[in-house]
């Protein structure tokens, strides 16, 4: 089963918890773009054992590991909780996950990851997608007009107040905006 799993690329093994991530499918457009995670399986006591976010996913997931797997799997029984009927964490509890996630986050790995990301979205995304505080057309659009660019300065000068009242402990990266004002043909900052 573990051999079968391994061929396909919806599923990704994590080998130090021998489970498995079921992840969205690359993106055409950004191909290089992190993949979001829809659920995880695992083996428990001679089970696989799945867990998603939503019903519906957890229809999908079935389905998938049933059709790839015809008379190795039977569904026994299918598990759904409220968020509302979870318990509250613990003060204990809740300050500790604060603790291991600033942890995480301060991880040089983790900062440059994230950094990563971030400009991948803004510096190659984001100017090619409509944004509606830019009355539904793509930066690099708004740019091409006095008003665009107005409304594009004024969105770029939020989030530099946004960036500048970030929490230092939260270690979250900075963007360079100029750089991006450079992409879009607008004037440097000082």
């Amino acid at each position: 089963m573990r051999k079968r799993l391994a061929k396909l690329q919806t599923f990704v093994h994590n080998e130090t918890d021998d489970s498995w991530s079921w992840l969205k499918a690359p993106s055409r457009k950004f191909p290089d773009e992190p993949r979001t995670s829809l659920g995880h399986f695992r083996f428990k006591d001679g089970m696989l054992v799945a867990e998603t976010n939503s019903r519906e996913r957890a229809a999908r997931l079935e389905w998938k590991l049933v059709g790839h797997f015809p008379g190795m799997l039977k569904l026994e029984k299918t598990l759904y909780r409220d968020l509302e009927d979870l318990p509250r964490p613990s003060p204990e509890e809740m300050e500790k996950s604060r603790r291991e996630d600033e942890e995480l986050n301060a991880r040089p790995e983790v900062q440059e990851a994230m950094k990563r990301h971030l400009e991948h979205h803004y510096f190659e995304k984001w100017p090619r997608t409509k944004v509606p505080a830019l009355g539904n057309v793509t930066p690099l659009q708004a740019a091409k007009t006095e008003e665009g660019r107005r409304k594009l300065e004024d969105l770029l000068e939020y989030y530099e107040r946004l960036q500048d009242g970030r929490d230092p402990a939260k270690h979250q990266p900075k963007l360079d905006l100029n750089r991006l004002r450079a992409l879009l043909g607008l004037p440097k900052k000082d």
